[in-house]
């Protein structure tokens, strides 16, 4: 990236990011940095649904609205994306965070810096993964994530009957997709099953495991093998 290259944040930097910064800085640099696990990912910036309970027992310390963690970490990918995008250096941008907080009167930047600077800093494996994914997406939709429900239905003896017969488990499950891994433009598809074809499901993700582990082991020495 080039290192004289810079944003120009004090320029872009409305009300509604003045104050979300100030919410991101007044928080303890100990709580940021484990925010930071779940935040700043091997994927780029994301709140996974799955993670939620985890950061919001990490908040609870703060005192604030559950509903501000979203503020912070919707500054954070902002400023994050922006540097990604831009490709400016994370320490000429961090000096633009410091400039924007001097003018502004915003405290608690040089407390935290260290921790935002990390917070900032894309993984290797994410700027890996980001060339990679260029040649496996755009062709067809990419399982992002999925999570699945059980639910008892009852069964009657007719449409209009009120003469219940019993209860049916009721298996659905959730899919989320994207053309580019989690980048936007995502497509949900919701269907259900029964427990024999679950079985069955499962078996054959196991099949393909198994034959994506063979594969693998087979062109290990003749070929570099990448993962996304």
């Amino acid at each position: 990236m080039p290192a004289d290259k810079k944003f120009h944040l004090l320029l872009k930097a409305n009300e509604s990011l003045v104050e979300d910064l100030k919410t991101a800085l007044s928080i303890p640099p100990e709580i940021l940095l484990k925010l930071n696990k779940y935040f700043n990912t091997v994927n780029g910036y994301e709140l996974r649904e799955n993670d939620l309970n985890s950061v919001l027992k990490i908040w609870s310390a703060t005192k604030m609205s559950p509903d501000r963690v979203k503020d912070v970490f919707s500054i954070l990918k902002h400023f994050f994306d922006s540097i990604i995008d831009n490709e400016i250096e994370v320490d000429t941008f961090l000096s633009e965070i410091k400039e924007l907080c001097n003018v502004k009167k915003i405290e608690g930047f040089e407390e935290s810096k260290e921790v935002i600077k990390k917070l900032l800093t894309p993984k290797k494996t994410y700027l890996q993964n980001s060339k990679i994914i260029s040649w496996a997406g755009n062709i067809v939709q990419n399982l992002v994530s999925f999570d699945g429900t059980v639910q008892l239905r009852g069964a009657f003896n007719a449409v209009d009957s009120t003469d219940l017969m019993g209860y049916l488990p009721i298996i659905q499950i959730r899919l989320l997709s994207s053309p580019n891994y989690g980048e936007g433009n995502y497509n949900e598809f919701i269907f259900q099953l029964n427990e024999h074809t679950l079985d069955d499901l499962i078996n054959k993700l196991q099949i393909l495991k198994k034959q994506v582990t063979s594969i693998k082991k087979d062109v290990v020495d003749k070929v570099n093998i990448l993962n996304i």
